[in-house]
């Protein structure tokens, strides 16, 4: 357990290094974090829980990288309840390589203010793509592969401004 003996660390920069891989305990101990930075590395997958041991979590940063996939769940800290990062404000997943948004990939996020995905290879957005999005206010669908869009799409996201 790398941070294990941080338990009041609430800003983690891991900016620019040769990451690949995120396991599940990486992040073990981590419990006060507020906010994590890990962009300009080598990702390729938001693996499922690997933040369950970061509920405070309000910002995150996945930009540049190469992330093609985001697992189903990777926003639920808590399989029994469902209960996802409810303090997270803030998702930046600008400059990847994503494809897909698959229904409910964001579920757990009831919280989420902005979400950037500009700059990545996204062709389809699946109709509940977006679903549990209720706060969110800024989406950055910029720069993407877009062929067309569901009109319920953005149905369920009211505080969209824009």
């Amino acid at each position: 357990h790398l941070f294990s003996r941080m338990p009041n660390l609430r800003l983690l920069r891991l900016i620019e290094n040769s990451i690949e891989i995120i396991e599940l305990e990486t992040l073990f101990g981590l419990r006060n974090l507020r906010e994590l930075d890990m962009s300009f590395n080598r990702i390729k997958m938001i693996k499922e829980k690997f933040l369950s041991h970061t509920p405070l979590l309000e910002k995150i940063n996945f930009r540049i990288n190469l992330v093609e996939m985001i697992d189903k769940f990777s926003f639920i800290i808590d399989d029994k309840t469902d209960l996802g990062l409810y303090s997270l404000k803030e998702l930046n997943i600008n400059s990847n390589n994503l494809q897909v948004i698959s229904n409910f990939l964001f579920f757990g996020l009831p919280m989420l203010q902005k979400l950037d995905l500009a700059n990545n290879l996204i062709e389809i957005i699946d109709e509940d793509g977006f679903f549990g999005l209720s706060n969110l206010e800024e989406l950055d669908l910029s720069f993407n592969k877009l062929i067309n869009l569901n009109n319920n799409t953005f149905n369920r996201m009211p505080y969209l401004e824009k």
